[in-house]
């Protein structure tokens, strides 16, 4: 076998280690901050995470990615697992924190499904809101692009074998594997700055300056990765009237599920020189007449309800249930009470869960082009 292979799982194990001295460390109580972030268990615990990284660096200069899938599965778990870890410790959190919850936070954060145990905003310090929000760029993106991004730093080019295993892994469309990731990294950043912005100007009427900053760029990522944390103790019900609040969410959560395919398409052919292709086309046509279909159903089965948007204006009727549909086929944001919806309104719910978005995008679901292509060989 390969030393390299054992090297790679010495590293694994020491990280593994460094966690739990960090952990054994952060459940003692100190007299000090300084006794508290400089003892011996936390230099130790720090000083091992720092030789499993060196160690984890020279094994990937002589392994290849053959094994790509199993890689990504178990990358997932031991990111969630880390993500746990340091958000049970005492600076990432406010007052007491079960392990399970740090876990479960971990896990829908990493994973991109906005479901949570404990507020992000009541439980937690800016260090966990900035944990969150690591995973939940993580998760949307693919760890594996970051991973091939470090890996391309590592060593000057891909071996075919890695390109495979990349391609397979983050299901792109050809093997020109480390152009294609820069792409992408390009326009995720570029789309999640300008959503932070604009949030920004919004937020700063209500709150100060650097809380604006934070909220706004919080919830751009969050939207963007269609994962639904919010900042917000209501979520984004005290911006129920809000057009640009709610417009701005809801686009980044449109184009973040659109794929990044379909986005770097319409970006190289803005000028339509070249026509577009049928897996954008479909995505495309497919979530403009799932958003409707959705905001349509809400409306008629909610006009009157007052426990959702039965005292709203004609507008704001309108408004939330678009920004309803939006989220419920992708993400977990909520300008209503959601316990007041009608059984029929949660029914139809679930059919957007389960069809989800495009794609190679940052949503779950079964995919619309899966969906249209079951519907093309039904009829």
């Amino acid at each position: 076998m390969n030393s390299y292979v054992f090297l790679l799982i010495g590293s694994v194990l020491i990280a593994s280690c460094s966690q739990i001295i960090l952990k054994k460390s952060a459940s003692k109580e100190y007299s000090s901050m300084i006794r508290e972030y400089l003892n011996v268990r936390v230099i130790v615990g720090y000083g091992m995470m720092f030789i499993s990284t060196i160690l984890t660096i020279f094994a990937f200069k002589g392994l290849d990615y053959k094994n790509g899938p199993i890689i990504e599965s178990l990358g997932y778990i031991f990111i969630i697992l880390i993500g746990a870890v340091l958000l049970s410790l005492p600076f990432s959190h406010i007052g007491e924190l079960r392990f399970i919850d740090a876990l479960f936070t971990s896990t829908s954060a990493t994973c991109v499904t906005g479901l949570i145990v404990a507020s992000t905003s009541e439980n937690f310090t800016f260090i966990g809101e900035l944990i969150i929000i690591t995973l939940i760029q993580m998760g949307g993106i693919g760890y594996m692009s970051l991973v091939i991004i470090f890996f391309l730093f590592v060593k000057d080019s891909l071996s075919l074998d890695d390109k495979r295993a990349t391609k397979l892994s983050l299901d792109l469309p050809d093997l020109h594997v480390g152009a294609f990731i820069k792409r992408i990294l390009l326009v995720v950043f570029t789309i999640e700055a300008i959503g932070a912005i604009i949030l920004f100007f919004q937020f700063k009427e209500k709150y100060e300056l650097i809380d604006a900053i934070w909220y706004g760029i919080f919830h751009s990522i969050s939207a963007f990765n269609n994962a639904g944390f919010s900042l917000f103790t209501d979520n984004m019900i005290g911006y129920r009237s809000d057009t640009i609040v709610l417009g701005v969410i809801s686009f980044l959560i449109i184009l973040g599920g659109l794929g990044y395919f379909v986005i770097i398409e319409l970006h190289e052919n803005k000028k339509f020189a070249k026509r577009i292709t049928i897996h954008t086309r479909i995505v495309i046509i497919g979530t403009v007449v799932l958003i409707l279909f959705g905001m349509i159903i809400f409306l008629s089965i909610e006009w009157n309800n007052p426990k959702s948007i039965g005292d709203f204006s004609t507008y704001d009727k309108i408004l939330n249930s678009f920004f309803l549909s939006v989220n419920f086929r992708t993400a977990g944001f909520n300008s209503i009470d959601l316990s007041g919806l009608k059984d029929s309104s949660l029914f139809y719910s679930t059919l957007l869960m389960m069809i989800g978005a495009g794609q190679g995008g940052t949503a779950g679901g079964m995919k619309i082009t899966t969906v249209a292509v079951l519907i093309i060989m039904v009829f």
